[in-house]
């Protein structure tokens, strides 16, 4: 489990979840694909109401480093890459954010998710990693804030889908810069960086009601 990477995360979001939620979730691997330097595997996950009504979707992409699978099964995650045609154009905005040394020690008392690679040095370098590093959720909550400040900050629960791809670890000295473009009414892609240079998010996309 500790060479597991989050690869990829796609969030629907069908209502916002309100105090007093009584919520069930529940997930199946639906695709398990071989890569050159690991496994990927696709898990779906659908978080219900009491009265069975669907209040979001996910679809959860799980990469295992070193691990050997020659082709694959079942499905993988939708697609969500940033469009070529971009690569040329400005971004409409660009939301610098930084986080706090105590950053992944605050996200996992939140979170319940108490890996190591985010707690501990010694574990996250024994890794190959540079040191603690960030949770993936919690930077997509960074990039994810960016993106609805910009679009509308006083009506959040306009996001009807947020979709990334993990490139690399940030860590907690980091500042993270996240460009945004928008590319039809109510969408839009965005892509993170480090203040190192390094892409931490790409083929993020963020889909809104009008």
């Amino acid at each position: 489990m500790m060479r597991i990477l989050h690869g990829e995360q796609d969030m629907r979001f069908h209502r916002p979840i309100v105090p007093g939620d009584d919520l069930r979730c529940r997930a199946k691997v639906i695709g398990i694909h071989g890569k050159s330097s690991g496994v990927v595997v696709t898990t779906l996950l659908e978080t219900r109401d009491a009265a069975a009504e669907l209040v979001t979707e996910q679809y959860f992409s799980g990469f295992f480093r070193g691990g050997r699978l020659d082709g694959g099964y079942g499905d993988p995650a939708p697609g969500h890459a940033f469009p070529d045609a971009l690569r040329g154009r400005e971004p409409d905005a660009v939301v610098a954010e930084k986080f706090d040394v105590d950053q992944t020690h605050r996200y996992s008392a939140a979170s319940g998710d108490t890996m190591p690679i985010h707690l501990d040095d010694d574990v996250a370098t024994a890794m190959g990693l540079p040191g603690i590093i960030i949770h993936g959720l919690c930077t997509m909550a960074f990039a994810s804030h960016a993106v609805i400040g910009h679009v509308c900050p006083d009506n959040p629960e306009r996001l009807t889908r947020l979709a990334v791809r993990f490139s690399a670890p940030a860590q907690p000295k980091h500042t993270i810069s996240t460009s945004i473009w928008r590319t039809a009414p109510g969408a839009y892609v965005f892509e993170t960086v480090t203040d190192d240079g390094a892409a931490v998010i790409k083929d993020g996309l963020a889909e809104f009601t009008i």
